[in-house]
């Protein structure tokens, strides 16, 4: 997709672009320094590129809505709310207007089509097909609801809005257990219901996120060590449990791996807390790295105490020799975890 394409999906024309980013008039200083109008330059192109931003996310707004099928459900519109999700994460990703050309190629299905594809790579082994959701925002930007815009064996990518990733996950788990509980006509404790969802939410999600494509493209990459072994940096806090708490650039280790949570200690042996990420995919990407072995660790205190939490240095070694794709025991995991719901 180019950047024309993408506004001519938008419904945004050149000249509304021009219009949005053009100079006010008026606008120069006489007599001004060169560095005083450099800086006047430099205020002008944010406010017009801020403008131009507005623009977009304002046509954005306006022909999801329209597209929406509770909106306009007897009516074919021009795009699909796909195609104009991709226009516009095209856009927000790649600069709002300054040419910017990604790598990255987005392919769009037209709506007439019965069956929408997303431009994910799949996972054929998945237990089964998981959907894909879109927002979907009023006039003035605030998000009014979701609606389904394509389902499949679709690996998870960073166009995905990750909340959403959650939920398909969660609708999956939760349609999986339901179809067992009329099937074989069982009904569970409602506590035991929940344990058995939340780790049928974690091992399905495995099998939709490429752990190790994902670490590589969202960590900070440091120098490797000797053997080769990718080396990255993660935005990582520490969640303190007791009054114990980590100095400022003081060593910390693993101590324990217990439910997903990675607990960790000092150098004294003692438990200082767990293992937290800024960004919430981290924790679908890290934890079943260590799980599998695939990985190697080391941590560091970048901060002293705050509320109840740390700031880390979170290095994470790749080890290139286990990374070869996916991993396949997570379908005997589902299928044990589901055999032992029915008993």
């Amino acid at each position: 997709m180019t950047q024309q394409e993408a506004y001519k999906i938008l419904g945004i024309t050149e000249e509304e672009i021009e219009a949005a980013g053009a100079v006010p008039e008026g606008t120069e200083a006489a007599g001004a320094s060169t560095e005083t109008s450099q800086s006047f330059d430099n205020a002008f192109q944010n406010f017009n590129r801020q403008a131009v931003e507005r623009l977009i996310k304002k046509k954005y707004r306006q022909r999801i809505l329209s597209a929406h099928p509770d909106v306009q459900p007897e009516e074919e519109t021009e795009y699909s709310a796909q195609q104009l999700n991709y226009a516009y994460a095209y856009l927000k990703k790649n600069g709002w207007y300054d040419g910017h050309v990604s790598k990255k190629s987005y392919q769009v299905k037209s709506r007439a089509s019965k069956t929408q594809v997303w431009d994910a790579p799949v996972n054929l082994r998945a237990w089964r097909e998981r959907e894909i959701y879109s927002y979907a925002e009023d006039s003035e930007g605030e998000k009014i609801g979701y609606f389904k815009i394509a389902a499949g064996k679709y690996i998870w990518k960073t166009e995905e809005d990750f909340s959403l990733f959650q939920k398909s996950i969660f609708v999956c788990a939760s349609q999986i257990l339901e179809e067992i509980e009329r099937k074989k006509q069982i009904y569970k404790s409602e506590r035991l219901r929940i344990q058995t969802l939340a780790a049928l939410v974690y091992l399905l999600a495995q099998q939709f996120l490429d752990s190790t494509a994902l670490l590589k493209e969202l960590g900070q990459e440091q120098k490797a060590d000797a053997e080769g072994n990718r080396i990255f940096l993660i935005p990582a806090m520490l969640e303190l449990t007791g009054n114990i708490q980590a100095a400022e650039g003081e060593v910390i280790s693993p101590k324990r791996l217990t439910k997903h949570r990675l607990y960790v200690k000092n150098s004294q042996g003692e438990e200082l807390g767990y293992l937290s990420f800024r960004d919430d995919c981290m924790y679908y990407v890290v934890i079943p790295l260590m799980e599998q072995r695939r990985v190697k660790v080391r941590m560091k205190a970048a901060e002293g105490k705050k509320a109840a939490c740390q700031k880390l240095n979170f290095y994470v070694k790749l080890l290139e020799k286990d990374t070869a794709g996916m991993p396949e025991s997570v379908n005997l995991q589902i299928e044990q975890l589901l055999n032992d719901y029915t008993r």
